[in-house]
C-alpha cells in the first residue's frame, strides 16, 4: 500500500522545541532528529502595490516521532540551514483502514537566532 513515505523521498531535519516568549524571544531549547517529505512554497503577495515575499512550507512527518498532536504547534522545524514555526497539525489517516499514516506540519519560516 503507497503511503507519502512510500510515493515521496524522505529527508532529515530536525525537530525544535522552542521555549515561547522568553526575555531573549523564542529560543530553542532542544532539537531531535526526525525524517519526514519536505515540500517548499515560495511566492509573492500584492498588498496595496506593494509585493511581499512569502515562504512557507509543509513536512509530512511519521505519527510515532510524537506523542500525539498536543505540543506540536508552536514548536519548530530545521531544514538546509532554514528554521521554520510549526503554525498547524493536519492528521493524514487511511479512509480504509482508519490508522493514522501521516502528520501534516504547516510551517512559516522564522529564525530563533540558532
Amino acid at each position: 500500500m503507497d503511503t507519502v513515505f512510500t510515493l515521496f523521498n524522505e529527508v532529515e531535519m530536525e525537530f525544535l522545541t522552542v521555549e515561547q516568549g522568553t526575555v531573549y524571544g523564542n529560543q530553542v531549547v532542544d532539537r531531535k532528529p526526525i525524517k519526514g517529505v519536505f515540500k517548499a512554497r515560495n511566492g509573492q503577495t500584492f498588498n496595496q502595490n506593494a509585493g511581499v515575499r512569502t515562504s512557507s512550507a509543509t513536512v509530512h512527518v511519521h505519527p510515532e516521532d510524537f506523542q500525539g498532536v498536543d505540543g506540536i504547534v508552536g514548536n519548530g522545524i530545521a531544514y538546509l540551514g532554514q528554521e521554520y514555526a510549526i503554525q498547524g497539525v493536519t492528521v493524514g489517516t487511511n479512509f480504509d483502514t482508519g490508522v493514522i499514516e501521516h502528520l501534516t506540519l504547516s510551517l512559516e519560516v522564522a529564525n530563533y537566532g540558532g
